[in-house]
């Protein structure tokens, strides 16, 4: 049977979980990922900056998982231990297991330009039905 990992990044100076991952890999492999200069997502850019700072994080084991199951462990334990570093676009994501939904807290200062964003979406979205209803 196959299996991953869950696992946790820790800081060094706080001892607390920053970030929580999975995967298929050994830890030191995608510990060495996480470091590489070619990714910008939240976890990497915060290690590079320990890095430059020589401050200390580790990598850690959580849980060894089937693989049919390592999403939803994964899913667990980020909604379990609340880590800063999870997230979509450098917003911080919160999961429910009850509702088995991601919601996102978003910047008051951004709702006024998100809702701008997402009428332009719909209104193309009218446009293009209507359009293609037209030329049936």
């Amino acid at each position: 049977m196959k299996t991953g990992n869950v696992y946790a990044i820790k800081c060094g100076t706080t001892k607390s979980v920053v970030y929580v991952g999975s995967t298929t890999q050994t830890l030191a492999l995608r510990f060495s990922q996480h470091k590489s200069n070619k990714s910008n997502c939240p976890i990497a850019k915060w290690i590079r900056e320990k890095i430059a700072s020589k401050c200390s994080f580790s990598i850690e084991l959580i849980t060894t998982e089937p693989l049919k199951t390592l999403r939803e462990r994964e899913r667990y334990f980020i909604e379990k231990m609340n880590p800063p570093l999870n997230s979509n676009s450098g917003r911080p994501r919160l999961y429910s297991e009850k509702t088995k939904s991601v919601s996102f807290k978003i910047p008051i200062d951004l709702i006024d330009e998100i809702k701008k964003d997402v009428k332009e979406l719909l209104v193309g979205y009218a446009l293009q039905n209507k359009l293609s209803n037209y030329l049936k």
